[in-house]
């Protein structure tokens, strides 16, 4: 049975998830000057020139800072692993795969970044070494995506197969959390293109990847915290139960 002190638990974990997201755009997106990032079509020259030479120390200190807030994922995704596993729709297969792509795609953020931080300190002393430590990470972060695709895709089905009284996900949102996921499958093309719209930095495997990870986060969080708020309300105007006295024998 749920108390009051384990749903604010599970409210803290629920809010690492917009923390993350947050943190990640600041330290990855702004600091590390990844809206978007430079094209892959770049030379070693140009790429020191244009992008390490002039933004070393952001781009360092967005990298280490990424690094450390990335993991914050992870709280987030258990906590819906957790909610996926509730007494009125219990999908325990479904919840584990959405725990395991969270926590995997949780820690491709930490290492992703940690690998480019290390690409902007090589970049003073060796820029060919930098330069292929930086396209390693890239080909890491997005390559995987099949990680996040299967998080996104239990999720969606769990949404889909709820048939109980109250809940949680409208069906609508399964459906978007399977098209986000499935949205990264042109991901796939990144070895073979430096240019257009299925490079990395390009519309659709940058912005359009994006938009759909960021915008189903966004629903399913707002749903979350929804059903939690509600839950700590019902705890809280729940009588405490009291036992009855046993009768005297005196």
């Amino acid at each position: 049975m749920e108390t009051r002190l384990g749903v604010r638990v599970q409210i803290l974990a629920a809010w690492c998830g917009p923390v993350c997201i947050l943190l990640y755009l600041v330290f990855w997106g702004i600091l590390g000057h990844n809206i978007p990032p430079p094209s892959p079509a770049n030379t070693t020259e140009s790429l020191m020139a244009n992008y390490f030479g002039p933004h070393y120390d952001q781009i360092l200190l967005g990298m280490v800072g990424a690094a450390a807030v990335g993991i914050l994922y992870l709280p987030w995704s258990c906590q819906l692993s957790h909610l996926m596993r509730r007494d009125e729709h219990n999908m325990p297969v479904l919840s584990n795969i959405e725990l395991l792509g969270g926590a995997i795609t949780a820690w491709l953020l930490s290492e992703c970044a940690a690998i480019w931080a290390h690409a902007a300190h090589l970049s003073a002393t060796n820029p060919v070494l930098a330069e292929m430590t930086w396209r390693e990470a890239w080909f890491i972060f997005d390559l995987t995506y099949m990680i996040t695709t299967v998080q996104m895709v239990g999720a969606g089905i769990y949404a889909l197969t709820d048939r109980s009284g109250n809940p949680v996900f409208p069906r609508w949102t399964g459906w978007w959390a399977i098209a986000g996921g499935l949205s990264y499958v042109p991901l796939t093309v990144i070895a073979h293109v430096t240019e257009g719209p299925f490079a990395w930095n390009g519309i659709w495997n940058f912005w359009a990847v994006w938009t759909a990870w960021v915008t189903w986060f966004a629903i399913d969080n707002f749903y979350i915290m929804r059903y939690l708020r509600g839950k700590l309300r019902t705890l809280s105007t729940s009588a405490p139960v009291t036992p009855d006295r046993e009768p005297s024998l005196t």
